[in-house]
């Protein structure tokens, strides 16, 4: 388990007891010359499941909960809040975690099967500001997530084989845009933004395109102008003719 700063100069990674293999903590390196590692600095006495970082806030999870470091500084990384509790996560699992690009929100799973949008803005108050209804009483151990490249979009995977495609523009109100049946572990955004690809349970990979419009200029290019208004006017009597392309 590892993260790496969105600059690509500091690696996070897991530190454990060469004896024993328990894990004692983690290690902060600096990696600007990726030939000579150094070690900056360390985080011990917590024994942490989950890495992510932002820009300067590590975010680390075990089975307490999540706590956020700032790591503005590697050599001395400063604790700034012990841990937020996503929604009484019991001792028995560990949340999954991740920063949603371009924004201050760290989406983090819950016992209930959600997966809550934390506001980061000031990281000594931060506060739930949205949640997303994933899989009721389905274990959050087996959440699985990941968000567009902008921050716009986020999809949820989980035990229940069903990825739902959520808007997060506005993170108060999340909007579910789709919900794709059958599909396992992993799924993945292009660079773009404009394709999830996800796998079939049969090993089969779907490519969804997620932005409506360039979706409806596809399917012009393919189809032309094929609803005349006669044909509007039978399909959709009393509205406005529209040429759809």
């Amino acid at each position: 388990m590892f993260a790496l700063s969105p600059d690509g100069t500091v690696l996070i990674t897991r530190r454990s007891d060469s004896a024993t293999q328990r894990l004692t903590g983690v290690a902060l390196w600096d990696i600007t010359d990726p030939r000579h590692p150094r070690l900056r600095g360390t985080i011990d006495n917590l024994t942490v499941t989950r890495i992510t970082l932002d820009g300067h806030l590590l975010a680390m999870a075990d089975y307490n909960g999540v706590s956020l470091w700032n790591a503005s500084n590697p050599n001395y990384p400063q604790l700034v809040d012990p841990f937020l509790q996503p929604n009484g996560t019991p001792a028995t699992l560990s949340p999954s975690l991740s920063f949603v690009p371009h924004t201050n929100l760290l989406e983090v799973t819950a016992q209930d099967g959600t997966v809550q949008l934390w506001n980061l803005t000031d990281p000594l108050h931060s506060t739930i500001t949205g949640v997303l209804a994933t899989r009721p009483n389905v274990d959050s151990a087996y959440s699985t997530f990941v968000a567009s490249p902008d921050g716009h979009l986020l999809a949820t995977n989980g035990a229940n084989q069903t990825v739902l495609v959520w808007q997060v523009t506005d993170p108060t109100h999340p909007v579910l845009l789709d919900v794709l049946s059958d599909a396992a572990n992993p799924i993945t955004f292009s660079p773009d933004g404009h394709t999830l690809a996800v796998i079939d349970t049969n090993g089969t990979v779907r490519l969804r395109e997620t932005d409506l419009r360039h979706a409806a200029t596809q399917i012009c290019a393919l189809t032309g102008t094929t609803l005349d208004p006669a044909a509007w006017n039978r399909y959709f009597p009393g509205l406005t003719y529209q040429p759809p392309c």
